[in-house]
């Protein structure tokens, strides 16, 4: 069974501090669903921080509601929360 872990942060110290215990944990499948106050530039740092650790432990990484960053960063996904933008939408700008 996969296990899926949502971290909801607002820092970059936040972030890091459950994605690693999340990854310490054995989760597979992991969400970042940043505030809206968290930078993608921070969020670039934490994927570049994580990155190797991820590929190691074949984690998936998906960032919630924040489509360019996803493309931008190569998450493995994105989570659309936000209702505003139609999946066939975000299917097109991710290329998808």
């Amino acid at each position: 069974m996969l296990l899926q872990y949502i971290i909801k942060g607002e820092t970059e110290e936040d972030i890091m501090a459950q994605a690693r215990a999340a990854l310490d944990a054995g989760i597979v499948w992991l969400e970042i669903k940043a505030a809206e106050s968290v930078p993608d530039d921070v969020l670039a740092s934490i994927l570049d921080s994580l990155r190797s650790e991820l590929a190691e432990k074949n984690c998936v990484l998906i960032l919630a509601d924040r489509l360019e960053a996803a493309k931008e960063l190569k998450a493995d996904g994105v989570h659309l929360y936000d209702v505003s933008r139609p999946a066939s939408a975000a299917r097109v700008a991710l290329e998808a």
